[in-house]
C-alpha cells in the first residue's frame, strides 16, 4: 500500500512558519514540496523501505445536468476533488451542495438537489511513495524537506550580506537573519539525526553473542 505524498507535506508544513509561501500560488507550492521531498528521499538512505514517488494524477470528467448522484470508477480519499459550475464557475461547497462517499476505489457524489448546469468533476492525486510508511519514517522525511526548504533562505541571506556593509545588512535583515536561519539549520539537522539513530535501532535488543 502506497504512502500519499500529501500525508508528508501535512507533517512538513506544521513544522515550518513561512508567511511567503502561503503568498505563492498552490502549484507552485506543490512543485516546491515534491523537488523537497524527491532529495529528502534521497538523503535517506537508512530507509529500510522503497522511497519511490509514483507521479501525479489529474483528471476532469463532465457531470451532466439533472443529475441527483453519480459514481466516479477509481477515484479514492486520497485525491483532491473539486466540483465547478461550468456555465457559473461557482465552486461546489462539500457538505453543503454534495456529499462524498468513497466505496473501494470508488466515488460517489451526492447532490443536495439536482444539478441545474453541467459541473466540472476535477480530482487531482499529488502522487505517493511506493511503500506503506510508518509515522516515524515520514516524520524523518518532513525533517529532510526542512533542510532543503532551508537553502534557498540561506542562500539568499548569505548573498544579501555581500552585497551590503555589515550595519546595513543588520539593518535590512532584521537583526542578522542569516546567523538566525543557520543556527536553525543546525537544530533540525542534530534533531533529524537523533530521529535517523532511532530508526536504525528501533527493535535492536543488543548484540547476540558469539559462541
Amino acid at each position: 500500500m502506497a504512502t500519499p505524498v500529501k500525508e508528508i507535506y501535512k507533517q512538513f508544513l506544521s513544522l515550518i512558519n513561512d508567511e511567503e509561501m502561503l503568498l505563492l500560488e498552490e502549484e507552485i507550492i506543490e512543485d516546491m514540496m515534491y523537488s523537497y521531498l524527491q532529495k529528502a528521499t534521497f538523503d535517506f538512505f537508512e530507509c529500510k523501505k522503497d522511497l519511490s514517488i509514483m507521479g501525479q494524477e489529474e483528471s476532469c470528467i463532465t457531470i451532466p445536468i439533472d443529475q441527483s448522484e453519480y459514481v466516479f470508477n477509481q477515484i479514492n480519499k486520497n485525491y483532491d476533488i473539486y466540483l465547478i459550475g461550468k456555465s457559473t464557475n461557482k465552486e461546489y461547497e462539500i457538505n453543503r451542495d454534495y456529499t462524498i462517499e468513497f466505496k473501494e476505489e470508488n466515488c460517489v457524489i451526492t447532490f443536495e438537489t439536482e444539478t441545474e448546469e453541467e459541473i466540472l468533476f476535477k480530482s487531482k492525486y499529488l502522487g505517493g511513495i511506493v511503500s506503506d510508511l510508518d509515522l516515524d519514517e515520514i516524520i524523518i522525511l518532513a525533517y529532510g524537506m526542512m533542510i532543503w526548504w532551508l537553502q534557498p533562505k540561506i542562500l539568499r541571506e548569505e548573498n544579501l550580506k555581500q552585497m551590503l556593509t555589515d550595519s546595513d545588512y543588520n539593518t535590512k535583515s532584521g537583526a542578522n537573519m542569516l546567523a538566525k536561519l543557520c543556527l536553525l539549520e543546525v537544530q533540525i539537522r542534530e534533531q533529524l539525526a537523533k530521529y535517523k539513530t532511532r530508526y536504525v535501532y528501533k527493535g535492536f535488543k543488543g548484540w547476540d553473542k558469539i559462541e
